[in-house]
């Protein structure tokens, strides 16, 4: 079974995971620091959600399904070092800092922006992913956990 958001189970246990992390939990890839890659994931759902407003990117565009497919379908892993869009590129963004006294501030402000995204309906999502191009919400969601099982690997949670 694919997991995915919409799953309370795996909402449940994405928690736990980032209950792990602390500010000091070095990356085992990347140049994130951990309370960057908070950021970086609430900045994701952000902009999934329509907060956090993204340009499409026809020029580096993967708009097509066989991509997708791969993207948030398939149980591979995500490779290392993929660029994100320039909107949640927080390691790129060097004056974006964060104290350890917010670290579990910022880590609840996450959780509870998983839990708004996973409690979705189709409508209050972007119709396209600024790279991948048009998402289902089912697509949204599998894409949700994808992502976040992604960066909390990259720390090691």
């Amino acid at each position: 079974m694919l997991r995915s958001l919409a799953d309370p189970k795996v909402c449940t246990n994405l928690q736990r995971r980032l209950d792990k992390l602390t500010p000091s939990t070095p990356p085992q890839w990347g140049v994130m620091s951990s309370p960057q890659m908070l950021r970086h994931l609430a900045a994701a759902f952000e902009m999934a959600l329509g907060d956090c407003l993204v340009a499409d990117r026809p020029e580096r565009r993967l708009d097509n399904r066989i991509m997708r497919f791969i993207s948030v379908t398939l149980p591979l892993r995500w490779p290392r070092g993929v660029p994100t869009i320039p909107e949640t590129d927080i390691a790129a963004h060097p004056s974006i800092t964060q104290s350890v006294a917010s670290f579990a501030g910022q880590r609840d402000a996450l959780v509870a922006l998983i839990a708004r995204f996973s409690q979705a309906k189709a409508g209050d999502l972007r119709p396209k992913h600024p790279l991948l191009g048009p998402f289902s919400h089912d697509q949204w969601m599998r894409w949700g956990f994808r992502h976040t099982d992604h960066h909390l690997r990259q720390f090691g949670c």
